[in-house]
């Protein structure tokens, strides 16, 4: 197997194992200990920012599911849009679930070294997930005066 087929068998494997699934104890092997979280709200090092990022969505969503729609690998990075979905069942933000269903999408970025993930960058669409909640909402236009 080359490298790129192994990096991209980790990342399958962090998607469905971790994510899909909530299986932590599988970022000790996927992510490197100096592994580095570039995302946003999860900024950290080492595999815990990767298992607490994990465990927030999860909690939230307690069905989460991860679908990779798009993939490319470039040397020691994979590129890749996923679909998220679930049901905000848990508490997110300070905020009681809803039960209402989500999709939201994610663009990532993963570095590899030696079959670990090293690094990752994430684009989240976080506003389409609060907006879906109903923990957000968009301003009304005023009505048109007559």
């Amino acid at each position: 197997m080359s490298e790129q087929d192994n990096n991209v068998a980790v990342y399958r494997r962090l998607i469905d194992e971790c994510f899909n699934k909530g299986d932590l104890d599988a970022v000790e092997e996927i992510a490197a200990p100096h592994f580095v979280e570039h995302e946003v709200q999860a900024e950290g090092v080492g595999p815990d920012v990767l298992k607490e990022a994990i465990t927030f969505l999860r909690t939230a969503m307690p069905d989460l599911h991860f679908e990779i729609e798009d993939m490319a690998v470039v040397g020691d990075r994979i590129w890749s849009r996923i679909e998220a979905t679930g049901t905000h069942d848990g508490p997110i933000f300070g905020r009681p679930a809803t039960g209402n269903p989500v999709r939201m999408g994610f663009m990532d970025v993963s570095r590899f070294e030696n079959g670990q993930i090293v690094e990752h960058w994430g684009i989240p669409d976080n506003l389409a997930m609060l907006l879906q909640m109903g923990i957000v909402s968009l301003p009304q236009p005023e009505p048109a005066a007559d």
